[in-house]
């Protein structure tokens, strides 16, 4: 008997493992592999020919073969094909965009959040945004059942890159550098507070993105294909009523990147296993070891909403009431609490407030980072509200946004809270106040693609 040592040729992301024997038989247990954790060995195996499948969150897998002889054997596992562009090899590695090799020609397509072989919703919308057939028979949507997409990818438009920095309240600020090509528009996010990033038109409207202020730093990544797409950015309006794919979202952090690519997956094999592997499987300790809440607290509710996600159960009521005292203007931390509260009951914990409130105080918030957070929002709000959305048409004083408006109006960001709007406070076109041309970085968008930025 021998070993089978595998491993990845650089940090790939969430990857479930399993080994096929020479009979086709499945050999030992799946092995879960991580950014953190690039290498497994699987003990005593017969020699023979061996074949590795490495299965993505999004259901992509990548295979490899290995040969097992009386010293062992290694199985390598390699990134699909290569990077469309140098500043994406990070998404590209995640498995969030892939190009053919050389070889092969044709161009690159997204995989990750548009996979045809993950059966969500945003994976189905954007197979039909690019237009194209992704390679699995029969995988085609209806441009009649899907999105608007040959209508808005012939659009051309001048939008502005806006920033927003959050101190309690939103405020304008310098955005940040951009790299530009005609299919991706990517920025780095350095900073200690959150911010928001929007594309937006002439008149004020555009694809926004929250970015938490993880530390590290984040890369957003908008996709001219998805920018194009404002026609369907109302759900009432938009035929397949999904969400638009409008940008991915890196953390620089490979912990913090396996976390968020596993958020927003629609099947994670063993996901609890990036939380608990090599910290003797206690999620909470892993928890706690993800990121101090103090030094790290985006990184902290990034961890809590993935448990919130996979294992609700567990997570601890005590580190959730003091992260939400740390995060008070953060809706994350209200709704992560009140949920927790909702799976597990109160306790041996004393509440000044009951659930309800804890809701009514996550909708008030102005500031929220994940999309996740939206929905548990709103779920939670059927359950201990409900909050009436209903209001007069003629009003002289417009009304606070409140959940519904923004998931009417929201976007996929690769888990990032992401909506069409005005502001990072108002989703939706604000008929409510006359709108002027924004100031900024102003970026060309050409036949759904960026053609220059200055």
């Amino acid at each position: 008997m021998a070993n089978l040592r595998i491993s990845t040729e650089a940090a790939l992301g969430p990857l479930s493992v399993e080994v096929i024997g020479p009979r086709g038989e499945r050999v030992g247990a799946p092995i879960s592999l991580t950014s953190l954790r690039q290498a497994a060995v699987l003990d005593a195996v017969s020699p023979g020919d061996y074949t590795v499948v490495a299965t993505r969150p999004s259901g992509e897998q990548l295979i490899s073969s290995a040969k097992v002889g009386a010293d062992g054997g290694d199985a390598l596992i390699v990134m699909a094909g290569r990077s469309p562009r140098e500043f994406m090899t990070e998404a590209a590695r995640l498995g969030l965009t892939y190009a053919p090799s050389s070889a092969d020609g044709g161009d690159f397509r997204l995989t990750s959040i548009a996979s045809p072989r993950a059966a969500n919703t945003a994976s189905r919308s954007m197979s039909v945004l690019l237009g194209k057939e992704l390679g699995v028979e029969n995988f085609q949507l209806s441009l009649t059942e899907g999105l608007k997409s040959a209508e808005s990818s012939s659009r051309s438009s001048d939008l502005t890159l806006r920033c927003w920095r959050f101190d309690g309240q939103w405020r304008p600020c310098d955005p940040p550098h951009a790299l530009p090509s005609e299919d991706y528009l990517q920025v780095g996010i350095f900073d200690n507070r959150p911010q928001a990033i929007g594309l937006m038109s002439d008149d004020g409207f555009g694809p926004i993105v929250i970015a938490p202020p993880l530390a590290g730093g984040l890369d957003v990544t908008f996709l001219a294909a998805g920018v194009a797409m404002d026609a369907n950015a109302d759900r009432e309006a938009n035929p397949s009523a999904v969400r638009v794919p409008i940008a991915m979202a890196v953390p620089r952090k490979p912990g913090h990147a396996d976390l968020l690519v596993g958020l927003n997956a629609a099947l994670l094999p063993k996901a609890s296993a990036l939380l608990e592997e090599g910290r003797g499987m206690n999620p909470e300790m892993a928890l706690l070891q993800l990121a101090d809440k103090f030094d790290d607290s985006a990184a902290a509710v990034l961890g809590a909403v993935f448990l919130a996600r996979f294992a609700p159960g567990r997570l601890p009521l005590r580190w959730l009431r003091n992260l939400n005292q740390l995060l008070p203007d953060v809706a994350d931390s209200w709704v992560l609490l009140a949920w927790a509260r909702s799976v597990q009951g109160d306790g041996d914990l004393r509440w000044d407030m009951t659930i309800a409130e804890q809701l009514r105080k996550a909708a008030a918030c102005r500031c929220t980072y994940f999309s996740r957070t939206r929905f548990q929002l709103s779920k939670l709000s059927l359950r201990y509200g409900p909050f009436p959305r209903a209001r007069e048409e003629e009003v002289l004083t417009p009304r606070r946004a409140r959940t519904g408006d923004y998931l009417d109006f929201a976007a996929d960001a690769g888990g990032l809270e992401a909506f069409w709007g005005t502001s990072p406070t108002r989703p939706g076109h604000d008929v409510s106040r006359g709108t002027s041309r924004p100031t900024g970085v102003r970026v060309a968008l050409r036949q759904g693609r960026f053609i220059g930025i200055g």
